[in-house]
């Protein structure tokens, strides 16, 4: 069940947080479960395979760790398996959001994602180092005070983060996608009543 809910749950809140982004009015119940059935489908398919490939990395990550001593092959597989992560976290960002901003493919979305991952760098790793601040904040308060630390990722952590990728992702699909298409329709409009 939680399998095929993973995506699913993720493009309502993205679509609740990218509004909240926009400035847009929130309903969150309401908009949560639009954004569900419109994309039911191609959240749970990516769903899935998101949920897969955060499997398998973490899979990678721990069998390289146990044998990156033993061999300098299996230390550069595990750096490997890091930059990976890091790379498919910035894909994740972009996924989800252009899953509900854009009527497009699968394989389309996943391949646009990855080169916005690369566009936008800057703003991607401010993301990731504002999640590892997250993350490092919440370690600490497990070390200080255990039931905050553990209480915490489900207040506050998850959202947090969430919003710091649609924060870091949205402006540069907007630069890149939303704007230039908007500045064409606005071009062959106004040419169209010119003349």
């Amino acid at each position: 069940l939680t399998l095929f809910t993973f995506g699913p749950v993720h493009v309502g809140t993205t679509y609740i947080l990218r509004n909240t982004l926009r400035g847009e009015p929130v309903f969150v119940w309401s908009d949560f479960w639009y954004a569900v059935k419109k994309n039911l489908k191609q959240g749970i398919i990516f769903g899935v395979i998101d949920a897969a490939m955060i499997a398998m990395l973490a899979f990678d990550i721990l069998s390289y760790r146990m044998n990156a001593a033993s061999s300098g092959m299996f230390m550069a597989l595990y750096a490997a398996a890091y930059c990976m992560i890091i790379i498919y976290s910035f894909v994740r960002m972009y996924a989800y959001l252009m899953i509900v901003t854009f009527d497009m493919g699968l394989f389309k979305i996943i391949k646009n994602s990855i080169y916005f991952s690369v566009l936008g760098i800057k703003r991607n790793a401010l993301a990731l180092l504002g999640t590892a601040a997250v993350v490092a904040l919440d370690l600490l308060l497990v070390r200080v005070f255990l039931p905050l630390g553990l209480i915490l990722p489900f207040i506050i952590a998850f959202g947090l983060i969430e919003f710091m990728g649609v924060y870091a992702a949205f402006p540069k699909i907007k630069e890149v996608m939303i704007d230039p298409y908007y500045k064409e329709v606005s071009a062959e409009t106004g040419s169209g009543n010119g003349e």
